[in-house]
């Protein structure tokens, strides 16, 4: 069975220093007064019988929840987008609230829950964690629904806009003045660890977070000059270190370096990462898998799950000669509806989720991969790269 949790919180404050205990008591019940939960899964409390709105997956169906469509996008962060999400069905008392819906903190759980043969609990979890932009309400006739716009993380202010012509600038003490308070600020001296520098530059706007850096060459690279600049959006900032064609990050190793932000994880990848690949069933695929000549990469998609994100490698399921599955779970459909187009271990470089609590449409609630083949990078650099 479908299961999603979407709990909406109210908007941080940054008052706390302020606040007695027992403010800061109330501050919270009401808090908790203002938090929206919408789940399609229950738990059952066993002292009162209350109704619990957990979203456990093993928990039991709430065949009357309410019905949200959304899309979400985890792809790296010098080009994300604005994930939707929308609730029908919603009360008036909601949807007047649609105006001050920004700055809240949303959270996002999908996946299946139990119920059906082919549903896995387990890979039920959270597929966005993130900020409020925009709230919008509609009500026509007896129809009502609240569509929100979320930012995929929930970092510090990043408010401030940038020149997009704007060089860069060395850290004179005229421009130290003109940087921006909540810019993102490179400095990294020849000799340092590139990785600390960018997880320094990282962390200011991400104290909540755990800066993750999924590289095995990242803890050796150092700096073999002086690196000075800074950036008014995150996106500028992931784009000149690590994706740009002349990125700093493939400056020193030829590789694209990613960027995402996933729960309280913010992580940087390169693709070299040691973590095992995950193995996809072919049960847990829909369709095959289509190939794109001209980037590349591989693109396929599963029923609803949260288990795999940018960076993580997976492994397509293998064959023998015959086109009989290795793996013992597959039914044994006939060779020609069983055989996968491709097979081997990809490096994930997209996630996209798209769900309908209640379309009758299985294609509705599924999430797509793209990936690039798995290829031990060769770390090789002529000596004199560096030095032109």
């Amino acid at each position: 069975m479908r299961c999603y949790f979407l709990k909406i919180s109210p908007k941080p404050r940054n008052i706390e220093g302020t606040m007695t205990k027992a403010m800061k008591k109330e501050q919270d019940e009401q808090d908790k007064r203002d938090t929206l939960i919408y789940t399609s899964y229950y738990d059952i409390d066993p002292d009162n019988l209350d109704f619990l709105p957990t979203g456990n997956p093993y928990g039991r169906y709430d065949g009357g929840a309410l019905d949200i469509e959304f899309k979400v996008d985890q792809v790296s962060l010098d080009s994300y987008t604005l994930a939707s999400i929308t609730i029908y069905g919603v009360d008036g008392d909601v949807l007047n609230q649609a105006i001050s819906m920004e700055g809240r903190v949303v959270e996002l759980r999908a996946g299946m829950g139990k119920g059906l043969p082919l549903s896995n609990p387990a890979l039920y979890g959270q597929i966005l964690s993130g900020t409020v932009t925009t709230g919008a309400e509609s009500w026509t006739g007896p129809n009502t629904s609240l569509t929100l716009y979320v930012k995929p993380f929930t970092a510090e202010s990043d408010k401030e806009t940038v020149d997009p012509n704007k060089k860069r600038i060395a850290f004179t003490d005229d421009t130290k003045s003109k940087i921006p308070k909540n810019a993102f600020i490179v400095n990294i001296k020849k000799g340092a660890s590139i990785r600390e520098a960018l997880i320094a530059c990282v962390k200011p706007h991400f104290k909540d977070y755990k800066i993750d850096f999924e590289s095995t060459i990242a803890e050796n690279l150092m700096a073999d000059k002086d690196f000075m600049n800074y950036y008014e959006k995150l996106e500028d900032f992931v784009y000149d270190m690590g994706t740009k064609g002349d990125s700093l990050w493939q400056y020193y190793t030829g590789l694209t370096l990613r960027a995402y932000a996933h729960d309280k994880f913010f992580t940087f990848s390169d693709g070299t990462s040691d973590k095992d690949p995950k193995q996809i069933q072919f049960s847990e695929m829909i369709g095959q898998p289509s190939w794109d000549d001209k980037d590349k990469i591989i693109k396929f998609s599963c029923l609803m799950r949260a288990d795999i994100h940018i960076g993580d490698k997976i492994k397509l399921p293998l064959f023998d000669e015959l086109g009989k599955p290795t793996d013992d779970t597959v039914q044994k459909l006939p060779a020609t509806k069983n055989k996968s187009r491709y097979s081997g271990i990809f490096y994930i470089t997209a996630v996209n989720y798209y769900g309908w609590f209640r379309s009758k449409e299985g294609k509705d609630w599924n999430v797509t991969y793209t990936a690039l083949p798995f290829i031990i990078p060769n770390l090789g650099k002529d000596s004199d790269k560096k030095d032109s």
